[in-house]
């Protein structure tokens, strides 16, 4: 939403909330009183937005950022003080949602999935720059997403777990394209064809000789070491504030000063990755009981889960953290997109991250992207939404599933408005 937008004014708010209200009350909760319905998940989430939303409108940003906080915290949904979307909005699972763009009225948003922004492109189609505008009455099932500047039309469904990437016109139905049998991967289902090299050993000369603190693998040149004390944690700090300011024109117009580093500092992009480093440095010291009660904190409050021993580079970027996993080893200038997973093969809260993935510099993971084990994931590698990897990766190339397109069918005109059942 462009800041020169009229004034927004209470009354406005409240006309929204209204009709949220009834949509909510209507799908989610049709035999539960007044109190109930204000009180349940799906409509929480949405009130906290819409007051947020609201005083971005009227300029009280540390406000809205504050209820922008508060909403992750109590629902666990990632919604932008700037979003703009219309009356109606209904989100049933607000637990791992993100959502940055502009939506007309009537917006549907399963578990899982959302809309925002994709590094790389940053044409204006009307909602900000990169960012996607959404007609009315669209329907985004679980696990699915819009990215980037695109137009998605009035009455479109969008069907599980399909990311859109381009223009949707209205009354369309958006599903995957069935791969014929000479498009299928050898690879098992849902990995992505890539070469087998196996991920060095530890003791190997490629894995490196750099070591962190205790608990720190060794193939990544870790940023703490118990003798130099918090000052790299500062400077990886530092990184990440100057990475997020840098990633937009809008950022880049505010300027590098004291107050737009704090203002950066108290996201929840910025605040996950300050207790993640905090969490890391006391492991590297030995305070491993303090690192885990950090740990488990960040959890509560951004609903992330990044290790004490992972070790992350400086310059790390998460648009929406909510939903994300990580435990393994990283360099510099990481780009973790929404419910990204990067774990070992066994259970992510007892393995170390050493058996975890090791990416190197200048790394992206697509949304809903799973990376698993101890691979290799070499520098400036893009690796797409939806897709799960399980084997090592060259440097510098781009990695989608094969059959990763849609489909657009016209949508009926009885399908065009879903039922209550499928609000359930």
């Amino acid at each position: 939403m462009s800041d020169d937008a009229p004034p927004w004014t209470w009354s406005q708010t409240r006309q929204r909330l209204r009709a949220d209200r009834a949509r909510v009350r209507q799908s989610c909760a049709p035999e539960a009183d007044g109190i109930g319905v204000y009180l349940h998940p799906a409509f929480v989430c949405v009130l906290l937005h819409r007051l947020s939303h609201h005083f971005h409108r009227r300029g009280h940003r540390w406000l809205a950022r504050l209820w922008w906080h508060l909403n992750t915290m109590a629902s666990g949904a990632d919604i932008s003080a700037p979003a703009d979307l219309g009356a109606g909005l209904l989100i049933p699972n607000p637990v791992g949602v993100a959502i940055a763009g502009r939506a007309g009225r009537n917006l549907t948003v399963m578990a899982g999935s959302g809309l925002g922004g994709e590094l790389g492109r940053r044409e204006d189609v009307g909602a900000g720059p990169g960012l996607p505008w959404l007609g009315d009455d669209v329907w985004i099932e679980a696990r699915s997403g819009v990215m980037g500047p695109v137009r998605v039309g009035d009455r479109v469904r969008i069907r599980t777990g399909l990311p859109v990437a381009s223009d949707v016109p209205d009354d369309t139905d958006v599903r995957w394209s069935p791969p014929t049998v000479a498009e299928r991967p050898a690879a098992p289902d849902g990995e992505a064809p890539v070469s087998r090299r196996a991920a060095p050993k530890a003791n190997s000369p490629a894995a490196g000789s750099a070591q962190g603190g205790p608990g720190c693998g060794p193939r990544t040149a870790c940023v703490c070491r118990r003798e130099d004390g918090w000052s790299p944690v500062w400077r990886a700090v530092h990184a990440d504030v100057t990475r997020f300011l840098n990633k937009s024109p809008e950022n880049q117009a505010v300027g590098d000063t004291l107050r737009s580093r704090t203002g950066a500092l108290l996201t929840p992009q910025l605040l996950c990755l300050l207790f993640y480093r905090i969490a890391h440095r006391l492991h590297v010291a030995g305070w491993r009981r303090l690192a885990g009660a950090v740990v488990r904190a960040n959890a509560l409050v951004h609903r992330v889960h990044i290790s004490a021993d992972s070790c992350i580079g400086p310059g790390c970027l998460l648009p929406h953290p909510a939903g994300l996993v990580f435990v393994g080893h990283a360099g510099a200038q990481l780009t973790l997109y929404s419910m990204a997973v990067c774990c070992p093969s066994g259970p992510v809260p007892l393995a170390p991250a050493d058996q975890g993935p090791h990416l190197g510099e200048r790394v992206s993971v697509g949304v809903h992207a799973v990376l698993m084990g101890p691979l290799q994931v070499d520098d400036d590698t893009l690796i797409g939404p939806c897709l799960k990897v399980g084997q090592s990766l060259p440097a510098g190339v781009m990695v989608l599933a094969r059959g990763w397109r849609a489909r657009m069918h016209p949508r009926a005109h009885a399908d065009a408005q879903p039922s209550r059942e499928a609000d359930r």
